[in-house]
């Protein structure tokens, strides 16, 4: 039985919405003995699979709107002049190969998730393929695959409309977490919620269902997203009703808050689920965490929305979850934050012929935190070209009232773009560093849907496109436009300083079927570390260069905000200075300093908490 504790309301920020949340506990869970299933190579799922199941008044809705969009910014063919734009080098391709195999479905919703010890599990609709890349000869090695259907035979009975995959991967405990739905309306509504029980994702997994209709009313649960803290699983998507005008069929979105450790030890779930999100009375949809990047959060957990249906719009909104469900002190909070650079719907991409490529919306498709800096992508439309692109943000001062965000769009007057996700790819912990992949598609053969990436360096510089996969015709798989996908996969590797491994759609032509088909990469940045000089940034505290005759830089990781000041003693202990006192937020900082002024000789720095006089940090550093 279900234990339900409702909370009193809470209101804050300013917005005219009420977040509410109510504790439950989910029973403990059954297990699928992976190793009892052969291979299953064919998968059938539901071809017409529309832009939200059973709504077509939403879908003519959404046709509409994309004609409007085309009529307000026209398609303009011509090339621009980007010679004015400072270069990135172009990431790295370091391997790359086919991955899941089509099972006559629609669309190709790319997932990935590897560990350190390089097992790589791939998810599309409906199966999951898992590779091992130690092998030295064939570092793509299939080792399994199996359905859906297959791992949600072990829980309750569930429709066998099964969809949406998404995988992540724990690298503080080593696990993986794999999620989709089954089900899509208010009454056979199910999240299939599968946690790994070690790090082998061949032994047995932990399985749940959390309900689609966790509010019991006419609502059924769709597009999920997930990101992890140290202790906890947090699990978004959307409520939508069953089928009806669209204006109404949207209900909110929703946050599940999950202790992951219960999940790993096949334990009764303690969650806590957040409704009732919204700004200035609108609920808040398609919310998306903000992951971490250089390491999980420690308990708090960022999110992201937008207007993901307007023509343009300059507002995101920021939502902030501050502690565990434990926490009687954990609050919910909500701001919007203007962007220097509008986001928009795009248009359907284009393909040879009159054949088109369903973009969906602006949504924000992936985010992560490092630096002090949130970076996330979406998709949107170039408004110069009228073409489908990629929108890159930046947003700073997240802890403030008063965020930033600096907008980027990647677009080509006539090659369009969908479908991006992006990962931190920095060599230490204060780059500002990412690999941004996508889809792309155009109206020439040579442009058949294909994927492939971009290098951000930081300071709005981006390297040019670099393709990993070439499609090999055009995609029509359904009548009218085609589905080319929900989100695709991207995931820094945690253990190698700069890598990312990503998974998204090209075209192939399997019979009389020309469909999509699954690519799988490793990307590296362009700018590489020596292995012994990387190791050092794993470290909470670093001094480099050391020894030095000139600037020395102190970087090192802050708790929490406050007033720190460094101070310098000889090797004696005697102190030299009190040389700086400044606020630094939380998170990851940098001091740089001379020390031309020093003589030569073996010193010591110190970070003490100003307030207190508690020394934080001690590092030696050597004038020669």
């Amino acid at each position: 039985m279900k234990t339900l504790f409702f909370s009193i309301l809470i209101v804050l920020n300013f917005a005219l919405f009420a977040q509410s949340y109510q504790s439950m506990r989910i029973p403990s869970a059954r297990v699928f003995d992976i190793s009892s299933v052969e291979n299953e190579w064919i998968v059938t799922v539901k071809n017409t699979d529309s832009i939200m199941v059973g709504n077509s008044k939403y879908a003519r809705m959404f046709k509409e709107a994309k004609e409007q969009q085309e009529i307000v910014f026209p398609r303009i063919n011509s090339l621009p002049n980007k010679n004015l734009i400072e270069k990135a080098e172009q990431p790295k391709v370091q391997m790359g190969f086919s991955g899941n195999a089509w099972g006559g479905g629609t669309p190709n919703d790319n997932t990935l998730a590897v560990s350190n010890g390089k097992m790589l599990l791939s998810a599309v609709n409906s199966n999951i393929y898992m590779f091992d890349l130690n092998h030295e000869e064939k570092p793509d090695s299939l080792v399994k695959n199996v359905s859906f259907n297959a791992f949600a035979s072990t829980v309750q009975e569930v429709s066998t409309h099964q969809y949406d995959p998404k995988l992540t991967y724990d690298p503080d405990e080593d696990r993986f977490i794999f999620v989709f739905l089954a089900g899509s309306t208010s009454s056979s509504s199910d999240i299939v919620l599968c946690f790994s029980s070690s790090n082998n994702p061949l032994d047995d997994w932990y399985m749940y269902t959390l309900p689609g209709n966790p509010l019991n009313d006419t609502s059924w649960f769709d597009y999920p997203a997930m990101n992890l803290t140290k202790n906890e699983l947090f699990l978004t998507g959307n409520l939508l009703n069953d089928d009806g005008e669209w204006q109404v069929s949207f209900k909110q979105s929703i946050i599940w808050q999950i202790d992951k450790f219960n999940g790993y030890n096949g334990e009764e779930l303690n969650v806590r689920l957040w409704h009732d999100i919204g700004f200035g009375g609108v609920p808040n949809r398609n919310i998306h965490p903000v992951a971490g990047s250089y390491s999980l959060p420690e308990k708090e957990m960022y999110f992201l929305s937008n207007r993901n249906f307007d023509l343009q719009n300059d507002t995101l909104f920021l939502m902030h979850i501050s502690g565990t469900q434990y926490d009687p002190e954990t609050q919910f909070s909500i701001k919007a934050v203007l962007a220097d650079r509008a986001y928009g719907m795009p248009p359907d991409a284009r393909q040879t012929g009159a054949h088109r490529l369903a973009t969906n919306d602006s949504r924000v498709l992936g985010a992560f935190l490092q630096n002090n800096k949130i970076q996330f992508v979406g998709n949107t439309i170039d408004t110069l070209y009228g073409s489908a692109g990629i929108y890159h943000g930046l947003i700073t001062g997240f802890e403030t009232e008063n965020p930033i965000c600096k907008g980027h769009i990647i677009s080509d007057s006539i090659v369009d773009f969908g479908y991006p996700n992006i990962s931190f790819s920095g060599e230490k912990p204060n780059d500002d560093q990412s690999i941004i992949s996508f889809t792309y598609s155009g109206p020439v053969q040579a442009l058949y849907p294909g994927f492939a990436a971009v290098f951000h360096e930081g300071n709005s510089k981006y390297s040019d496109t670099v393709v990993l996969r070439q499609g090999e015709t055009y995609i029509n798989v359904i009548s009218g436009v085609d589905r080319w996908g929900d989100y695709s996969g991207s995931q820094r590797v945690y253990n190698e300083h700069g890598k990312v491994w990503v998974s998204g759609t090209y075209s192939v032509k399997i019979g009389i079927y020309r469909t999509n088909a699954t690519y799988i990469a490793q990307l590296k940045s362009p700018y590489e570390m020596p292995e012994e000089i990387a190791k050092v940034y794993d470290k909470k505290v670093i001094v480099y260069p050391n020894p030095t005759s000139d600037l020395v830089h102190f970087d090192f990781e802050a708790e929490e905000t406050m007033i720190v000041e460094f101070v310098l003693s000889d090797v004696s202990g005697k102190l030299t200075d009190r040389f700086y006192t400044t606020r630094l937020p939380k998170g990851r900082n940098l001091i740089s300093f001379s020390t031309q002024h020093l003589s030569n000789g073996l010193y010591f720095v110190k970070m003490l908490n100003y307030d207190t006089k508690k020394i934080l940090y001690t590092e030696k550093v050597i004038i020669p």
